[in-house]
């Protein structure tokens, strides 16, 4: 008996006793503060998955609406998302976009992992419900699989046990009468009016009449469909407007009765400082082998001095970090990929010439015949001389023989040590061309030199960026 036990005994059993307690407090505690839900404050998450910045850019105004009218809103990416937070959030605006044929933009694919990570881990038990949410989905009805990934972040609500609160809503380019079904949905939430947007519309860098000053075919006799190079300068009394490597020209051509059709964007290859706005346009055709509205209006109709309505969008999920420049850079692209990083080159070269610290520049450049398709040759072969490029390397699909590489994502393989030695530098990677051809070979050729986790930590770190359409 306690009554028995010498005094010394006792203060030991007790503080034994003590400490055994202090033990299991401290499990409950640490159960509990894992297991227990956060406070509640409210606020509606706003999530976003982008490629271009556009599903990014509604988001930032649809959260500045909620705010302005008192209603807390969060803003969130998908990349940085985790699924468990969803259980405790009152509700959930969905705004994300499709890319390619049906696939989800970069941001959404660490968040699809966990997904499936959580999933695992429960043995396919689901986690505690998800909350009522509204989804607005950015797509381009010329793709099969228009705003796809919005049907699968759908599903994926569904499947979470979320409620919809209203029905989806789906966005082709900048269609003002599905956007403002969007805007009167979240009138219930207390959202304010467009007065909100305002401080918001940055990504909107300028918008006006420009003139196509000139116009060149620059592979002729490729099997490949046409390519041109496009300059466009303001039209007389505009100022000429500023924009970083990697933004995009919106142009709207008229259809056949003279009307204005839902934008068609061009990544953009010149810089401000240079004489005028460059673009590669390729040449597309319809099924029953007309030429596309957009491209062919640009590439063969439009008269020379035409005007042109342009919008420049800022893209800063392609933009060069100011502590990039001093970096080894990779430069991979095919076909009307070259613009996207042409920008990026001639940024580097123009940084050197200033005296600035610029990095190795590396380019991976895939096109189908050496004789007929090499676009900004000139340009290509000056920073070669000056150094902006420490090498280039050429694949062309068409020339090759049976045992050489085809295509970018054969050669990046075949120079596997060396990618690795430019990452383990510090290098950035930057790619721009067709996802479904060249941008998901890239990526796969990338994961088996890398690994899947590695790669995704690129991605993550800003030094894996994609402009791919």
């Amino acid at each position: 008996m306690i009554a028995e036990l010498e005094p010394s005994r006792l203060w030991a059993a007790a503080g034994l006793v003590a400490a055994y307690a202090a033990m299991c407090a401290g499990i409950v505690w640490r159960h509990r503060r894992h297991a227990a839900p956060p406070v509640d404050d409210g606020h509606v998450l706003v999530l976003h998955a982008s490629q271009t910045g556009r599903a990014e850019h509604l988001a930032a105004q649809t959260a500045a609406r909620l705010q302005a009218a008192g209603t807390p809103a969060r803003l969130l990416s998908l990349a940085e998302l985790d699924p468990a937070e969803l259980a405790h959030t009152r509700r959930a605006l969905w705004i994300v976009s499709t890319t390619g044929e049906g696939d989800p933009p970069d941001p959404a694919l660490p968040f699809l992992k966990r997904v499936a990570q959580e999933q695992a881990r429960r043995n396919g038990h689901l986690s505690e419900p998800w909350p009522p949410f509204m989804l607005l989905a950015l797509g381009d009805r010329r793709y099969e699989a228009f705003c796809a990934f919005g049907a699968q972040v759908e599903a994926l609500c569904h499947a979470h046990g979320a409620q919809p609160l209203a029905p989806r809503i789906e966005l082709d380019g900048d269609d003002p009468a599905n956007l403002a079904r969007w805007w009167a949905q979240l009138a219930p939430l207390g959202a304010a009016g467009a007065e909100a947007d305002a401080a918001l519309d940055d990504q909107t860098l300028a918008s006006g009449a420009w003139r196509l000053s000139a116009r060149q075919w620059v592979n002729p006799g490729s099997s490949g469909a046409p390519l041109y190079q496009l300059d466009l300068t303001p039209s007389e009394g505009q100022n000429r407007p500023a924009w970083q490597p990697g933004d995009l020209a919106l142009v709207q051509v008229p259809d056949a009765a003279g009307v204005l059709q839902a934008p068609r964007s061009y990544s953009i290859a010149s810089l401000p400082s240079e004489p005028t706005l460059r673009l590669l346009v390729r040449l597309q055709s319809q099924a029953d082998g007309t030429p596309g509205l957009a491209s062919g209006w640009l590439c063969q109709q439009a008269p020379l001095d035409t005007p042109v309505a342009l919008t420049l969008r800022a893209h800063p999920r392609f933009h060069a970090a100011p502590e990039d420049l001093a970096q080894p850079a990779l430069f991979i692209g095919g076909g009307s990929g070259l613009a996207g990083l042409r920008g990026h080159l001639a940024a580097r070269a123009e940084a050197a010439a200033r005296g600035e610290a610029v990095g190795p520049g590396w380019l991976i450049y895939g096109e189908r015949h050496a004789a007929h398709d090499r676009p900004c040759e000139q340009d290509l072969a000056r920073w070669l001389r000056g150094g902006t490029l420490q090498r280039l390397d050429r694949v062309f699909s068409r020339d090759a023989a049976p045992s050489a590489p085809r295509h970018v994502q054969q050669q990046l393989l075949a120079e596997g040590a060396r990618v690795q030695e430019w990452l383990a530098r510090g290098g950035r990677i930057y790619v721009c061309g067709s996802l479904t051809g060249l941008g998901q070979g890239v990526d796969q050729a990338l994961q088996q030199l890398l690994g899947g986790p590695a790669l995704a930590e690129l991605a993550a770190q800003g030094r894996y960026k994609r402009d791919l359409y």
